[in-house]
């Protein structure tokens, strides 16, 4: 372990229960969140939106939301 990683874990220790928990909840959070940065179902969804760009075949938030809109009216 390096020392400023056990640092932090010894003035965890030093918090409250609470807070314990707290902090072991955040680390876990961000570390399932790398997990998920890192994944294959990620890097294929990507390429995916990369390669639909590249084809013209997506859109940006403007155009969504006139889209939206156009079908809400057309709807009512």
């Amino acid at each position: 372990m390096i020392d400023e990683l056990q640092r932090a874990m010894e003035l965890a220790q030093q918090q409250p229960e609470d807070e314990q928990r707290r902090i072991a909840q955040l680390i876990l959070e961000e570390l399932e969140d790398r997990e998920w940065e890192e994944s294959a179902e990620l890097a294929a969804a990507v390429a995916e939106a990369h390669s639909e760009a590249a084809n013209g075949d997506a859109m940006d938030f403007e155009d969504y939301d006139r889209a939206r809109r156009a079908r809400e009216q057309s709807s009512q």
